[in-house]
C-alpha cells in the first residue's frame, strides 16, 4: 500500500463531520466525535483510560513518536500542531458557551413574576442575521439575554467596544452594535407581526462571578448570574402585558426564528488530512527502525553463532593439544625409565 492510499484509508476510517453544514446545536457533539476518532487512532487501544484522553495528549504522544524516530516527521508535526490547535479553541469555544448558556437557563428558571422563555433563537433580515442565547418575555418588558462565559476581566468602553483584559486590552468585538442587532431583528419580527412598540431590553450575563466587568456604555446592562431574576423581576417600565400578549409574543418569534446550517469555524477535512500524513510518516520511520533493528538483530545472532564456533573450534585444538602432550609426555617418561633401567643393569654386569 503506497503512504496516499493509507492516508486516504485514515481518513475514512473517520465517520464524524459527514456533512458540510451544521446547525450550532450540532457542532459540539460532532467536535467530541472527531477527537475521539483521532484518540482511537492514536493509541489504537493500547491506553487502558481513553475515555479521559484529549487532543493534546495526541499531539504529546505523537511528538514523542516523532523525538524516538530521529524527528523525521517534523514538518507534519508542525502542521498537525496547528490544527490541532484550531480543533481545540473551536471545542473551547463552543463548551465554555454551552456551559455558560447552561448555567444562564437555570438562573432563568428562578424568576418568579409571570414569564415565557425561548432559548438560542435565529432571526435574519434580507441583509443581517443573528443568534439569540435567550429571550425573557415578561410583563413589563422583553429581554434579549446575551450569555458571557470569560475568564479574564472584562472593560467596555464609551462606544460598545468589548475588550478582555490579560497583560494588556485584547479587543473582542463590539458588543453594543452586536446587541443593536438583536434588538433590531426582534422589534422587526414584532411589527411584522402587528406588534409594534414593544419594550425590548438587552441584558448581557456573565456567568463567572470572579472577573470584574467595567462597563462604560449606556446603552446595555450587564449583571452577573445571581443578579439576573432580580433585575428582571424588578425592571421599571409603564408597559403591561397581559399573560395572552406573552403567550402571542413569544409565538410571533418562534414563527419568526429561521435557523440556518453554517460550516464550522475551522477546516475539518484538513484537520483529518494532517493527523493522516503525520501518522503514516510516523509509521513509515517506526516500521524502518524495527526493519533495521532486526537485521543488526540477525547479524548480531550470526556473529554471536561464529564466536561460538570459533570458541569451539580453540577448544578443540587446546583440548587435541593437550591430549599430544600428554602422550608426549608419557612416551618420554617410558623410555627415560627404560634408558635408566638399562644402565642400573649394565652396571650391575659390569661389577660381577
Amino acid at each position: 500500500m503506497t503512504n496516499e492510499a493509507r492516508v486516504n484509508e485514515i481518513i475514512g476510517m473517520m465517520q464524524s463531520f459527514p456533512e458540510e453544514k451544521y446547525f450550532k446545536k450540532d457542532l459540539l457533539p460532532q467536535y467530541f466525535a472527531l477527537q475521539a476518532e483521532i484518540i482511537n487512532a492514536t493509541f489504537n487501544g493500547e491506553h487502558a483510560e481513553k475515555g479521559k484522553l484529549k487532543l493534546w495528549d495526541v499531539e504529546n504522544h505523537l511528538e514523542k513518536l516523532n523525538e524516538e524516530c530521529c524527528h523525521i516527521a517534523d514538518k507534519e508535526f508542525s502542521v498537525f500542531k496547528e490544527s490541532s490547535k484550531a480543533i481545540c479553541n473551536a471545542i473551547k469555544a463552543e463548551t465554555s458557551g454551552a456551559a455558560g448558556e447552561i448555567k444562564a437557563f437555570h438562573s432563568l428558571e428562578r424568576i418568579r413574576c409571570k414569564n415565557k422563555v425561548l432559548q438560542n433563537i435565529e432571526l435574519r433580515s434580507e441583509k443581517t442575521k443573528t443568534e439569540l442565547d435567550a429571550i425573557v418575555f415578561t410583563e413589563k418588558a422583553v429581554f434579549v439575554i446575551e450569555v458571557k462565559n470569560p475568564h479574564r476581566d472584562i472593560y467596555i468602553d464609551e462606544r460598545g467596544n468589548y475588550c478582555k483584559i490579560t497583560t494588556t486590552m485584547l479587543y473582542d468585538c463590539n458588543i453594543g452594535e452586536k446587541m443593536d442587532t438583536k434588538e433590531f431583528l426582534l422589534a422587526e419580527a414584532f411589527r411584522n407581526a402587528g406588534f409594534d412598540n414593544v419594550n425590548i431590553r438587552s441584558l448581557v450575563v456573565f456567568t463567572n462571578s470572579e472577573i470584574r466587568v467595567d462597563n462604560h456604555y449606556d446603552y446595555i446592562q450587564t449583571c452577573f448570574l445571581s443578579s439576573l431574576p432580580h433585575i428582571i423581576e424588578n425592571i421599571e417600565s409603564d408597559d403591561k402585558y397581559s399573560e395572552e400578549d406573552i403567550a402571542n409574543m413569544a409565538e410571533i418569534i418562534e414563527k419568526a426564528e429561521q435557523k440556518e446550517t453554517y460550516p464550522p469555524d475551522v477546516d475539518i477535512n484538513k484537520f483529518k488530512r494532517d493527523f493522516a500524513t503525520l501518522m503514516v510518516t510516523l509509521e513509515t520511520a517506526s516500521a524502518e527502525r524495527t526493519n533495521e533493528k532486526k537485521e543488526v538483530d540477525v547479524d548480531q545472532d550470526h556473529q554471536t553463532k561464529e564466536n561460538n564456533r570459533d570458541t569451539n573450534n580453540e577448544f578443540i585444538v587446546n583440548k587435541q593439544f593437550d591430549v599430544k602432550g600428554t602422550v608426549v609426555k608419557t612416551i618420554l617418561a617410558a623410555a627415560t625409565f627404560l634408558f635408566g633401567y638399562a644402565v642400573g643393569k649394565y652396571l650391575d654386569e659390569t661389577d660381577v
